[in-house]
């Protein structure tokens, strides 16, 4: 069984959601009595597409702050620990 990433995730989600939109739009946008032409509906797919790649970018740039800042954490508090034995060796 294929598994995906939690940015795996996060792109199928996107995706779907845009094409959701889409198809929404498409309905919503336009008059009962006009039908979007195919010309149109290609233009608004690439325009979502490029959302959904921009989307997805951002949620990649996003998850490797979130490792960068969890491993300044992780040394942060191995320091503080460090030095809060330091304090109690200094105190007994």
């Amino acid at each position: 069984m294929l598994r995906l990433s939690s940015a795996g995730k996060l792109r199928t989600t996107t995706l779907l959601s845009l094409v959701g939109a889409l198809i929404l739009s498409l309905f919503a946008a336009a008059p009962v009595s006009a039908a979007p032409s195919l010309v149109e509906v290609q233009a608004r797919v690439r325009d979502l597409e490029e959302q959904a790649t921009a989307a997805a970018e951002g949620a990649q740039a996003a998850k490797v702050e979130l490792s960068k800042l969890q491993k300044m954490l992780s040394t942060v508090q191995q320091q503080a620990t460090q030095q809060g034995a330091s304090v109690n060796a200094l105190s007994n």
